[in-house]
Parts: structure tokens; C-alpha cells; sequence
């Protein structure tokens, strides 16, 4: 009967190793399905930074075409301002017109300085746009960096607790 009882515990104590590695197995198999979710998240929080340097792209493709415009309006606004100082001395010249061109003048440089403003405005409304993307974006990698380094301290805060 000894050789039976022999038996017995050594069948008690296998069993009670396998249940030791189930069990571990198991726990190993939730830290594995834990870090495929991980990795799962972060995939997702990379698609969703790639979207937004894209959109930050076109903003910055867009804020570019209008300071091409402002160019070519500047460098437009200057050939009138040529034109007008021509004339002008050119009036100063035949003093027999008298005040009549002078104000047509004036109402013309009023005009295309207020269109210059409006497309300035434009473009500081742009920019505005574009700064308040980029940093909604930064803050949004600082949260998202903080939040990573916090998780690593809570993981392991939560195995102290299963063991």
C-alpha cells in the first residue's frame, strides 16, 4: 500500500505543477492579449497623427498659395504705386488740371490698399488656423506621451496585486 499512497502523491503533486504552469500559462496568455490591445491603440493613435500631418500638409500647402498671391499682389500694388507717382508728377508738371485727377488718384490707392489689407487679413486668419492645428497636435502627443509613461506604473502597480 505504500507503493499506492507513493502513487497518489506523486499524481497530487504532478497535478498540482500542472495547475502551477496552467495557471502561469494563463497569466501570460492575458499579459499577451493585453499588449496585442496595446498595440492595437497605438496603431490606431498613428493613423490618426498620420491624418493630422496631412491635414497639417495642406493647411501649410494652402497658407503658401496665399503668400504667393501676396506676392504677386505686392509686387502688383508696387507697379500701380510707380504708375500713380508717374502721374502725379506728371500733374505737378501741367498744373492746368487742377484737384480732379488728385482725388480719382486717392480713391484708387484707398481701393487697392484695402484690397491688400483684406487679403493680409486672409492670411492671418490662415495662419491662425494653421498654428492652432499644429498645436492641438502637440498637445494632443504631449497627453498621449504622458499617458504612456503613467501606464507602465500602473501595469506593474496591478501585478504586485495579482501575485
Amino acid at each position: 500500500m505504500t507503493n499506492s499512497q507513493d502513487q497518489n502523491t506523486n499524481s497530487n503533486v504532478n497535478q498540482q505543477n500542472l495547475e502551477k504552469e496552467l495557471k502561469e500559462i494563463k497569466n501570460q496568455y492575458t499579459l499577451l492579449a493585453q499588449e496585442l490591445e496595446n498595440v492595437k491603440k497605438n496603431d490606431k493613435k498613428i493613423n490618426s497623427l498620420q491624418e493630422s500631418m496631412q491635414s497639417m500638409q495642406e493647411e501649410f500647402e494652402d497658407i503658401n498659395e496665399t503668400l504667393q498671391e501676396i506676392s504677386q499682389m505686392s509686387k502688383t500694388m508696387q507697379d500701380i504705386t510707380d504708375k500713380l507717382n508717374n502721374l502725379t508728377a506728371n500733374q505737378q508738371k501741367r498744373k492746368g488740371m487742377g484737384m480732379m485727377p488728385r482725388n480719382a488718384f486717392r480713391k484708387g490707392i484707398v481701393r487697392t490698399l484695402s484690397s491688400a489689407l483684406t487679403v493680409v487679413d486672409m492670411t492671418v486668419e490662415k495662419m491662425s488656423m494653421a498654428k492652432e492645428g499644429i498645436e492641438d497636435i502637440v498637445a494632443e502627443a504631449q497627453y498621449e506621451n504622458k499617458k504612456r509613461r503613467m501606464d507602465p506604473r500602473m501595469s506593474s502597480m496591478s501585478e504586485m496585486y495579482t501575485e
